[in-house]
C-alpha cells in the first residue's frame, strides 16, 4: 500500500471564496477511492487533494451508505486521517487510531489552494 494517488480522487463539487491577503479558502466536496489509506502511513496528503493546507474535514461516508468513517485533518494540515471503528471495538483504547481503509467515500474538506 501506498499514499492515496490523484488518479483516486475525484472532485464532485467545490467553490472558493479569496481573503483578505489574497488567500484562497476552498470547500471541496470528494470521492476518494481508498485501497487502504487513512492511517499515519498509508496517507491522504493535502497535496493530492489540490489544497495547501487543510483547515478541516468532514466525516467520510461510504458510496453505499452503509458506513461513516471518523475523520480529522493533522495538526498542520498536511493529511487526513480516518479511523474504523467497527475494526477497533475489542479494544476501546485503541478507537481513535488512524486505520487504513478500502473503501469509496464522499468527504468534505475545506483549505487553502494555490
Amino acid at each position: 500500500m501506498a499514499a492515496l494517488a490523484s488518479s483516486a480522487v475525484t472532485v464532485y463539487k467545490s467553490g472558493y471564496q479569496v481573503m483578505l491577503g489574497g488567500a484562497r479558502l476552498t470547500i471541496k466536496r470528494l470521492t476518494l477511492v481508498l485501497t487502504g489509506q487513512g492511517g499515519s502511513t498509508n496517507t491522504i496528503d493535502a497535496s493530492t487533494l489540490g489544497f495547501t493546507e487543510m483547515l478541516s474535514c468532514s466525516n467520510a461516508t461510504a458510496d453505499d451508505d452503509g458506513f461513516l468513517y471518523p475523520a480529522m485533518v493533522s495538526y498542520n494540515g498536511s493529511k487526513i486521517f480516518l479511523t474504523d471503528m467497527s475494526k477497533n471495538e475489542a479494544n476501546t483504547a485503541t478507537r481513535d487510531v488512524p486505520t487504513d481503509i478500502t473503501d469509496t467515500v464522499r468527504i468534505t474538506v475545506t483549505g487553502y489552494t494555490a
